[in-house]
C-alpha cells in the first residue's frame, strides 16, 4: 500500500494553497516552506481543475492516514511502514 497513490490530490492541493497564515508568523514560515519546491524555491504550480476541493471531514482524503494505519496494523500484524522525508 503506498499513501500517495491511494489519494486524490485534485481534492485538496493541485489548484492552490489553504488560507495564508498572518505573516511573518511561525505558521506562516512553515506555509511558505511547504508552498515552495525546497530545491529550487519556487512556488508549486498549481494545475485549473474544477474539482471541488475538500481539506476536511468526512469527505477528505488527506485526514485518515492515522485511521488507516491502526486498521492495516490490526488486519496485518507483520505490516511495516517506510517513512521518506524530503529536507
Amino acid at each position: 500500500w503506498i499513501c500517495a497513490f491511494c489519494v486524490n490530490q485534485h481534492l485538496t492541493i493541485c489548484n492552490g494553497f489553504p488560507p495564508e497564515p498572518p505573516r511573518d508568523s511561525p505558521e506562516w514560515l512553515r506555509f511558505q516552506a511547504h508552498a515552495c519546491d525546497s530545491l529550487t524555491l519556487q512556488r508549486h504550480p498549481c494545475c485549473a481543475c474544477s474539482e471541488p476541493k475538500c481539506w476536511e471531514g468526512d469527505h477528505s482524503e488527506t485526514n485518515k492516514f492515522d485511521d488507516i494505519m491502526k486498521l492495516l496494523s490490526l488486519r496485518v500484524p507483520s505490516l511495516r511502514q517506510v517513512v521518506a522525508i524530503d529536507r
